[in-house]
């Protein structure tokens, strides 16, 4: 991938920041991985240069939108792991499958 193809996918993942879902934050994310891996084995441009500092400036941003998935998250998991423990209130621990009977002599 290129830069530019990353500049093109962060503007756009800032234009749909409202719209945006969890897997088009994963794959923006593995976009700027595939980038930084691309660009760290050879020298860039000063245009190249412009346009990550441009994608850097939409950092807290999209950094932002994480923590807003992350917190998403972990709300979902306290939320099942309450219905979890609801549900085994109301679970009977005992099996009543065999019958004792107490037979006098």
């Amino acid at each position: 991938m290129s830069i530019e193809a990353l500049h093109t996918a962060t503007l756009y993942f800032i234009e749909q920041i409202e719209r945006i879902s969890y897997e088009d934050a994963v794959q923006l994310t593995d976009l700027r991985e595939e980038v930084l891996n691309e660009i760290g084995n050879r020298s860039i441009s000063a245009d190249e240069k412009q346009l990550l500092h441009q994608i850097g400036e939409f950092d807290e941003i999209i950094v932002a939108k994480m923590v807003e998935f992350k917190d998403q998250a972990s709300q979902e998991i306290q939320t099942i792991a309450k219905t979890r423990m609801h549900k085994k209130k109301y679970e009977n621990p005992y099996n009543f499958e065999g019958v004792f009977v107490d037979q006098k002599e």
